[in-house]
């Protein structure tokens, strides 16, 4: 049964999750992801991540992460997806601020693109409130690990 997306996490778990944050650790763990296979990628990397993921005055994060959901959202990038669902989370976006880019994404790219979305969005605010819940570590890669694992 479909759960409604804005009441999975209470204010209190949001806080305690974003208070848990920690936005260099989830940029170097992107980084090694993506120049980690060809070292070469590091050259195109480091002007983007030097930009948009360590200064905020580009492109304040709140608005890099609804652009981002929404693009992985229209290309069905789970994978990715779940990490910006948790990352513009934790950057400012509430719940219902990611449902309304994906009802967006509905209104351009189409039913499966929003039912995918927001299905996974779901289950990854589940995972965060069952790591609230449980008292488990709110740690920034312990939950990246715990939304990677709904794909």
């Amino acid at each position: 049964m479909a759960l409604d997306i804005t009441k999975i996490l209470t204010p209190q778990d949001i806080e305690n999750l974003r208070t848990e944050f920690d936005n260099a650790a989830l940029v170097s763990l992107a980084s090694s992801n993506f120049a980690g296979r060809y070292a070469p990628a590091e050259e195109f990397l480091a002007p983007l991540r030097d930009r948009f993921y360590s200064n905020e005055d580009a492109l304040k994060w709140v608005e890099r992460e609804r652009v981002l959901i929404a693009l992985l959202a229209t290309e069905m990038s789970n994978g990715e997806l779940v990490v910006h669902f948790y990352w513009g989370l934790m950057v400012g976006l509430e719940p219902s601020d990611i449902a309304e880019v994906l009802l967006l994404v509905y209104a351009y790219a189409g039913a499966n693109e929003y039912n995918n979305a927001i299905a996974l969005l779901e289950k990854s605010l589940s995972a965060l409130k069952d790591r609230c819940d449980k008292g488990e570590s709110l740690e920034t890669l312990s939950c990246i690990g715990a939304v990677s694992a709904v794909v």
